[in-house]
């Protein structure tokens, strides 16, 4: 039984490595605006979710298996975490600012794409500008 516990927590360590890496990776990708690195990392850091998930008691077992391990080893787990929560707050903000250049640019090409339909080159007048012939 003692030796299905090491096992647990060696995992939990794992996991919690795994996750770590992955968030770095993810927050590097989207600073060097690295899509191919981020479409790699992604599925990367759902695998990892998804082991944690299916982990023994799910989050709450990795988080009693990690309160188990001696204080030094804790000491750094925690130093690892903390810098994984700047990681992932950090990519969330990389994604919302994204996210808005996106919809800047994309509001932009629709007036472009406007612009081209009706500017004063375009064979088709504005609507509403069209006057009747009927005056």
């Amino acid at each position: 039984m003692a030796n299905n516990q090491g096992e647990h927590q060696g995992l939990a360590i794992g996991l919690l490595g795994d996750l770590i890496k992955a968030l770095s990776n993810q927050r590097q990708a989207l600073v060097g605006s690295d899509w191919r690195s981020l479409a790699e990392v992604i599925p990367r850091l759902q695998d990892v979710v998804s082991a944690i998930s299916n982990f023994p008691g799910g989050i709450e077992g990795v988080r009693g298996e990690l309160s188990k391990v001696d204080p030094t080893t804790r000491e750094e787990l925690d130093g690892l975490l903390a810098s994984a929560s700047v990681d992932r707050k950090t990519a969330t903000e990389l994604i919302r600012i994204n996210l808005q250049r996106y919809n800047a640019l994309r509001s932009i090409h629709s007036l472009s794409d406007e612009q081209d339909t009706y500017g004063q080159d375009a064979t088709s007048p504005r609507p509403g500008l069209k006057l009747s012939t009927r005056v």
